[in-house]
């Protein structure tokens, strides 16, 4: 047996039974008591620990031996990427996304308009959740843009001008703009076992768990829309037209009108993203102090006029219209660009808890199966 790595009767270690914050351990007063929680290393590789759980109820006890394992979905260090940035946009236009409190990352030569309106990078900017379109200097404290070959800037009066101090061009291939991969087999397997899957018609009715029956297609309106803040729909996968990994073939087009939508949705198409509605207000948190990891820096926000609250990745482009707000981040493995002539860019705040692996919607940690079993 591993050396125990945590054990909840020793006296360093009572402090999570009396912890405010454990309750999940008092919660289950009335129907017993957990004597003792000890954390093993795990038995089986590639798993995360062993855990043994003894409990009374009734004058009976019991111990309870099991694994658990972690999911390998890949963080978000990134607020938005985009795998091509060269869009059909003259370097005079501004570039069609507007980041909040994170890096933006894009691959190719990327048409950023003009270099004044470029966020500056300030430690000292306010967080307080106001748009770029309101700001008489526009500022934040995270944004970064990392690009894959040029920056390119509409010309100045003078011809020259330097380059943004948060702006970082020529990064690929060396020293590289480490995107993060989501890759497509295996969100579609953690859908099937932990969120919901969707195949789709060339009609774009959605079919819950691939079931393409008369009667069970549902909208794309009816899989996105959430009522109020707080009805999140957890992970959504929607597959290709043939349920193959995504090529240019099998993509088709999927039309996002919802007002408000919660949740992590992967869309296996071309978007057309026109949320319909003025969106809702989302309490936030801003990332920690640069350097830093301390809850206590991250700043509390009301996010106004939000339209989607989670994650959108798509395997296709994005095209859109009105003014789209996302607090969470943009996977596009497309390009992205306005379906009008004149437009303001999607504008999009960080969730920094994708940093560190926290998806709301999806567990941490998952019961190994066949590793459940009652030991005395």
């Amino acid at each position: 047996m591993p050396d125990v790595l945590y054990d909840a009767t020793r006296p360093s270690d009572d402090r999570l039974l009396n912890d405010p914050s454990a309750g999940w351990f008092r919660s289950l007063s009335s129907l017993g008591r957990i004597e003792r929680v000890k954390v093993y290393g795990p038995t089986r590789p590639g798993l995360l620990c062993s855990v043994d759980v003894t409990a009374t109820a009734k004058h009976l006890s019991r111990t309870i031996s099991l694994q658990l394992g972690a999911l390998a979905i890949p963080t978000l260090r990134a607020g938005v990427q985009i795998a091509h940035g060269g869009v059909s946009l003259t370097s005079s236009e501004p570039f069609p996304v507007w980041l909040h409190w994170g890096a933006l990352k894009v691959q190719g030569d990327v048409p950023l308009g003009r270099r004044e309106d470029i966020p500056i990078h300030s430690s000292l900017a306010p967080v307080n959740g106001q748009s770029y379109a309101d700001m008489t200097v526009r500022e934040d404290r995270w944004l970064n843009l990392w690009i894959g070959q040029d920056a390119l800037f509409a010309p100045t009066a003078s011809g020259t001008a330097s380059l943004p101090s948060n702006v970082y061009p020529h990064r690929d291939p060396s020293p590289g703009l480490h995107m993060d991969v989501w890759p497509y087999e295996l969100l579609k397997k953690y859908a099937l076992k932990y969120g919901v899957y969707y195949s789709r018609d060339s009609e774009g009715l959605l079919y819950r768990n691939g079931t393409v029956r008369s009667g069970l297609g549902m909208t794309v309106e009816e899989v996105f829309r959430s009522r109020a803040v707080g009805e999140h729909h957890g992970l959504v996968f929607i597959d290709t037209l043939d349920a193959l990994p995504p090529h240019g073939d099998n993509l088709g087009t999927i039309l996002i009108e919802t007002d408000y939508a919660e949740g992590i949705f992967i869309v296996n198409a071309h978007i057309q993203f026109r949320p319909r509605g003025s969106g809702k207000s989302v309490s936030a948190l801003s990332p920690p102090d640069e350097g830093s990891t301390s809850v206590a820096t991250r700043i509390p926000v009301t996010l106004s006029g939000i339209h989607l609250n989670g994650i959108l990745s798509t395997a296709g482009d994005v095209s859109y219209e009105g003014r789209p707000r996302v607090f969470g981040a943009l996977l596009v493995e497309g390009h992205i660009s306005p379906s009008l002539p004149s437009y303001t860019p999607i504008e999009v705040w960080y969730d920094s808890d994708f940093r560190n692996g926290m998806f709301r919607g999806l567990p941490v940690v998952f019961t190994a199966p066949g590793t459940w079993q009652e030991k005395y």
